[in-house]
């Protein structure tokens, strides 16, 4: 087959697409590198659909392309698979694009969900029996985070939980060995979760996942061999279940798993400290704040309220930043830990030993980032005292913390009087 039967961008018609389609077909001898190519002349002929610079005449041409790559995604190794991939998301993008404009025609969604729909279910049947299609975990996990954003999520997520075939490889990446097929299905769940609409227990039900299996798969002290410390991806689900049922939130707070989340904490990584927070908070909305404080989980806000490479193990720069840390995921995930902090701090602790003076020196004015935005200093400042106030209604001080508290008071003095300058 020759390399040279490709669509140039804006020409997406039948007999181009038709053409470059034939190096789809695995069934044809062909190079890789002819089959790439082709691929990448169909993303350049339909990413000016998806953005709108131009209109779609023939949405069952799209269609047919998407019927055309599926067993491609599944059977063309790792390098094709990851083209298809992206060949999807364009043609998905244009379909919505073109539902957007004809909508009072079409209704809402309605191409994009008849396209949802036919991927899960071609997928499926390609998918045979179970183990019949080796390497497909990937690519399938990979197609479903495609379907689960965007217009017709909900319908995708409510016929995901009906494909056995796909569920039974979901679970099976969750609960297997290999890290990164973990990690992606796990979002996979969360995402179904979010966008399903049911509650997370009918969600998890449906998929076949056992919360109790899967939550005893959390890190935690003095486990033998010792577990990898809890993902970013992990976190997200968490807050997922949480927030979709209090029941299975109150089984979240519970001493196990929120001492696999501790870690997380001190982590050094903004967007893993953050996850853990939205954790957190999600549990707290959920009314589990007095098991959060009798866990001890405030000393932990306090240390990811540090700047990093204070109180971690990270390694730092010259600025004492982590490199991979920006300056705006240090400033978010400051303000997140101080508003649940200004939250849990209402409730008394039954360990609170020189809890005010730990306190103030995580939130002391000349270890926070310095902000050039005046009004985002004072905000930070205040809801710095707010804490403390909600500390002090059964908090009381001991004369060893009273130091700090004039520190304190001095260099918020100081971050004043440089704002008003």
């Amino acid at each position: 087959m020759s390399g040279s039967s490709t669509v140039e961008p804006g020409l997406f018609t039948p007999e181009r697409v038709g053409a470059t389609l034939n190096a789809l077909d695995l069934s044809l001898v062909c190079p890789l590198s002819n089959r790439l190519l082709c691929v990448r002349a169909l993303i350049d002929a339909a990413t000016p659909l998806a953005t709108g610079e131009q209109d779609l005449r023939q949405p069952a041409l799209l269609i047919r392309c998407i019927d055309a790559a599926l067993p491609a995604l599944f059977s063309g190794g790792s390098e094709l698979s990851d083209a298809v991939t992206e060949l999807l998301e364009v043609l998905l993008g244009a379909l919505a694009a073109h539902s957007v404009r004809y909508e009072e025609q079409l209704g809402p969604s309605s191409l994009v969900a008849e396209a949802k729909l036919r991927m899960l279910q071609s997928a499926s049947d390609l998918l045979g029996g179970a183990g019949s299609l080796p390497g497909a975990a990937l690519p399938l996990l990979c197609m479903l985070l495609l379907l689960l954003k965007g217009k017709a999520a909900t319908v995708a997520a409510n016929a995901l939980v009906e494909q056995s075939r796909i569920t039974h490889v979901l679970v099976g990446a969750i609960l297997g060995d290999a890290d990164s097929l973990e990690r992606v299905a796990l979002r996979v769940l969360a995402q179904t979760i979010v966008a399903h609409g049911a509650c997370a227990s009918s969600v998890l039900h449906r998929c076949g996942v056992d919360i109790d299996e899967l939550l005893a798969r959390l890190p935690h002290r003095g486990s033998a061999p010792p577990r990898r410390s809890l993902s970013l991806q992990m976190c997200e689900l968490l807050a997922a279940l949480a927030a979709s049922d209090p029941q299975l939130a109150a089984r979240i707070c519970r001493p196990r798993p929120l001492d696999a989340l501790k870690a997380p904490l001190i982590s050094g990584d903004p967007l893993l400290q953050l996850a853990a927070v939205d954790v957190l908070a999600v549990l707290h909305s959920q009314g589990c704040t007095r098991a959060l404080c009798t866990e001890d989980t405030v000393p932990f806000l306090l240390e990811a309220c540090r700047p990093i490479g204070q109180g971690t193990d990270q390694a730092v720069d010259s600025a004492g930043v982590a490199p991979s840390a920006t300056v705006d995921q240090l400033e978010h995930l400051r303000e997140q830990c101080v508003a649940l902090l200004g939250e849990l701090l209402h409730t008394p602790h039954p360990r609170c030993n020189s809890l005010l003076a730990r306190l103030l020196e995580a939130l002391h004015p000349s270890v926070a980032v310095r902000w050039a935005d005046k009004l985002r200093c004072l905000r930070q400042l205040d809801a710095s005292l707010r804490c403390a106030v909600a500390l002090l209604e059964w908090y009381s001080p001991h004369p060893s913390e009273i130091p700090t508290c004039l520190d304190f008071c001095q260099a918020g003095a100081g971050l004043l009087g440089d704002c008003i300058d």
